[in-house]
């Protein structure tokens, strides 16, 4: 399936899932796309009983699509498991029946250690969902609070700026995406990519953090590639 034909209409899945009994039920039927290495990363369990985080992208129709941000981890019972390629990236497509239960039980358990999990394979690594956004990147652990009894931070604005900081220009992974779009309608129009936030190829703005940093081969090259364009103040201390 060509993803890049679907279209985000969070209204429309939303219509198709009802809550009954404790459980989350596909009155249309639907697909759920969550990336295989999810079972690599503690984010997914896939054997006799499946488990899913709820960082997911839940498709109807074959068309219209929506994600869901929430940090716990889902039982779910589809009708049937694929495997599918979006990009590089290998994804579990789940499917379900008309009628058939999504999630078997909506009363969730908290677990503190999969923000980590979440934080490190989506932020860390860069590993992102093909559907998510740069809005989704900055709102992802806005409730960890509310479904995994903790968070990463006082208020979401330090979350939000380490979502702007790992959401590059498409076409040149050295600008910042925010220093490309103008305004909501340009957001919407143009993705960013995302690089990991531990990258020193890209993350790190001056020679001195470069050659510092891990995996000194690509640290140079980027030196080199991409030279300091100013001295930032802890060179100069150390140059002192």
């Amino acid at each position: 399936m060509d993803v890049s034909t679907m279209v985000r209409d969070p209204k429309r899945v939303k219509e198709t899932l009802i809550e009954k009994d404790s459980m989350l039920i596909s009155s249309k039927g639907c697909k759920v796309y969550t990336p295989k290495r999810y079972v690599e990363r503690k984010l997914a369990s896939v054997g006799s009983e499946i488990k899913i985080v709820g960082v997911m992208t839940i498709v109807v129709e074959d068309k219209y699509y929506s994600v869901m941000k929430v940090p716990s981890m889902l039982t779910i019972q589809p009708s049937e498991i694929l495997t599918e390629k979006v990009g590089d990236e290998e994804y579990f497509v789940f499917s379900f029946d008309p009628g058939s239960v999504l999630v078997t039980n909506l009363n969730i358990v908290m677990d503190i250690f999969l923000i980590y999990d979440l934080y490190n394979e989506i932020i860390a690594k860069g590993h992102v969902p093909w559907s998510f956004t740069y809005e989704d990147i900055g709102k992802l652990f806005a409730e960890t609070k509310k479904y995994a009894g903790d968070s990463l931070s006082r208020t979401n604005t330090i979350l939000e700026m380490i979502a702007s900081t790992v959401s590059r220009n498409p076409n040149n992974l050295m600008e910042f995406y925010r220093h490309q779009i103008q305004t909501e309608a340009e957001e919407k129009k143009v993705n960013p990519r995302f690089i990991p936030f531990r990258s020193v190829l890209y993350g790190a703005n001056n020679t001195t953090a470069k050659l510092l940093g891990a995996y000194f081969d690509d640290s140079l090259l980027s030196a080199l590639v991409n030279p300091s364009e100013r001295t930032e103040g802890v060179e100069t201390i150390l140059r002192s």
